[in-house]
Parts: structure tokens; sequence; C-alpha cells
């Protein structure tokens, strides 16, 4: 296991470009390209902007992004210390009606659940973790 990236920011949109190019610069580092660096990029934008919108409902506080080599896979691990929320326990949004039928939310989640290998949730020590994997061969 090679750790790639580890940051502690404030959990603002303002954060969000460098958190993007942490994970896609450690992606590259690790021998992703394609498809895979564009999950890299999509998955965790979607990741920290939900810790950005819903973590901290009652003021400011930190997101935390760790990049991991690991094997043949790319771990993307976000950490917050706000209200409990387990993302790989959320259903699938229905995605075949029509758009003005669909109910609003749950759109990133199916994303990163689509663009990823993997995604795992553990609640420890008052912190969400969410992890995202990617296999390098993208597959």
């Amino acid at each position: 296991m090679k750790v790639l990236a580890d940051t502690t920011v404030p959990a603002r949109l303002e954060s969000l470009e460098g958190l993007v190019k942490s994970a896609t610069g450690s992606a590259l580092q690790w021998g992703l390209a394609g498809e895979g660096l564009f999950a890299v990029e999509l998955a965790t934008e979607e990741a920290v902007v939900n810790v950005f919108k819903y973590a901290y409902p009652h003021g400011e506080g930190k997101v935390r992004l760790r990049c991991v080599g690991e094997g043949d896979r790319f771990v993307i691990e976000v950490t917050d210390w706000g209200i409990p929320f387990d993302a790989t326990a959320q259903p699938d949004p229905d995605v075949t009606g029509p758009l003005e039928k669909r109910s609003v939310g749950g759109l990133g989640i199916h994303l990163m659940r689509n663009m990823t290998d993997e995604i795992s949730y553990k609640r420890e020590d008052g912190q969400n973790i969410l992890s995202l994997f990617i296999r390098k061969d993208g597959t």
C-alpha cells in the first residue's frame, strides 16, 4: 500500500478544485488513465461535494482526502467528522421515468457506484469514512 495524497481542508466549495486535482494527480502517479482517471475525478467531486452540502448542517467542518495505491486498485478515502451518513445504504434512484416525475437527490451516489468498482463506508471514532475503489485496468 502506498499513500499518494493525504490532506485535510475546510469543508467548503473553495476546497473542491484542490481536492479533485490532488486525487487526479495521485491517480496519474499510480498509473490510471482514460476512463479510470475520469472516474477518479467524478467520484471525488461527488463525494466531497456531499460532505460540503450535508455533513455539517450546523456550522463548518473539515474533510480529509486520502489517496492510496493498493495492489491493482486506486483508493479514494473521504473522511468527515459530521453527522453519520452511510452512502452505501442509500437506495438507487429511479433513473427510468421521465425527468419531471423523478425525485430529487441520490444521483451523486448513483454516479459514484457506477463510476467505481466498489464503495465502502464505516463510521469510526466520530468519523464518516467513504472509500471508493477503482482498478488500474478500468474494468
